[in-house]
């Protein structure tokens, strides 16, 4: 069994001037991802990134835990974690997409409701989904 976890944060230096962060974030997770056998999608707005990762829990909540306490961003809010018996993202130690405004009015409502509402989170799911397909 896979654990997946997906959530959003808050983007300590945003758009235009994320650029080194978000170099380095992927730079780094791809090659950690891939030795951890973690797969998953980042997506960003000008503020805000989502993120799914998934694969074994122990590695999961490794990564988990050094986001929390990573600078680069903020007010990560898991919006789903649960067990899986397959992957979203196969093919992808971690796909990303590039800056995304489109992603801006999902991903920020989800920082500002305590408890998001599941057809909310369904549907970034689904513009994450999307938008990792064509890479």
């Amino acid at each position: 069994m896979l654990k997946s976890v997906f959530y959003v944060s808050a983007k300590a230096a945003p758009w235009p001037h994320d650029g080194p962060d978000v170099e380095a974030i992927t730079r780094v997770a791809r090659a950690r991802n891939a030795a951890l056998d973690l797969t998953g999608a980042l997506i960003s707005s000008d503020e805000h990134f989502a993120q799914v990762l998934e694969g074994p829990a122990a590695a999961v909540d490794a990564v988990m835990a050094s986001i929390f306490r990573d600078p680069r961003h903020w007010r990560v809010t898991v919006l789903e974690e649960a067990a899986r018996g397959e992957r979203r993202f196969p093919q992808w130690s971690l796909a990303y997409a590039g800056h995304t405004p489109l992603v801006a009015l999902r991903i920020a409502p989800r920082l500002l409701t305590p408890r998001a509402q599941p057809q909310d989170t369904a549907e970034l799911m689904k513009l994450i989904q999307a938008v990792a397909r064509p890479l």
